[in-house]
């Protein structure tokens, strides 16, 4: 005859060893998918991620950071569920692809030796930050402002009080990003192009 432990009395006889059994049969909680949170999806990035056709890997994995190492040429992403809704994983995935564009063999924007605070950096980080934007413009993507980045907008008015043309040649840089991206996922670049003029006028 065959009992379940849950009709015996092993819970009161070993404590210890009960608490172990139960802890090592406990049933795992799988993470919720991104249909399981009901997430946007973008059909365009959504296609490019799925045909990995991008210009350098795009990997996809469980962290708690995303980047793009210009000395392996590939950029890692957290697993979309673990952003807060499907619009900031692809604004984030837009942003480390806007870093990727900056290669020498691409749009030769920046050298990639700069530290974390440096001119170099600050400036690489607000060329990425406005080519995600804009080019979410014509992908649909609604985007916000990236926490990390709010510590470097005191660099980035200081540099504008200095040189008052460093946003244009951000914004020029910009659009280079954004062309080279969309001609990439090919769409079209007059929308952002457009949109990017109104921004350099009202600034």
């Amino acid at each position: 005859m065959v009992f379940n432990l849950d009709q015996t009395n092993y819970a009161e006889k070993h404590p210890a060893k009960w608490e172990i059994l139960k802890d090592r049969f406990k049933p795992v909680k799988e993470e919720p998918t991104e249909e399981d949170l009901k997430m946007y999806k973008n059909p365009i990035l959504g296609n490019m991620l799925k045909s990995k056709s991008w210009v350098c890997p795009i990997i996809l994995k469980k962290s708690d950071r995303a980047f793009f190492s210009p000395a392996k040429d590939k950029i890692e992403m957290p697993l979309k569920n673990q952003f807060v809704s499907g619009e900031a994983f692809y604004s984030t995935q837009l942003h480390e692809m806007a870093h990727s564009t900056g290669t020498a063999e691409r749009c030769n924007r920046t050298d990639f030796t700069g530290g974390k605070h440096t001119k170099v950096y600050g400036r690489e980080e607000l060329v990425a930050e406005f080519s995600a934007a804009l080019t979410g413009v014509i992908l649909g993507i609604t985007s916000g402002i990236r926490e990390e980045n709010a510590a470097y907008l005191k660099g980035w008015i200081e540099n504008i009080k200095e040189e008052p043309k460093f946003l244009i040649t951000v914004l020029s840089d910009s659009i280079k990003a954004v062309k080279f991206i969309a001609d990439k996922l090919n769409v079209d670049f007059m929308e952002v192009a457009e949109e990017a003029q109104k921004v350099a006028i009202a600034a």
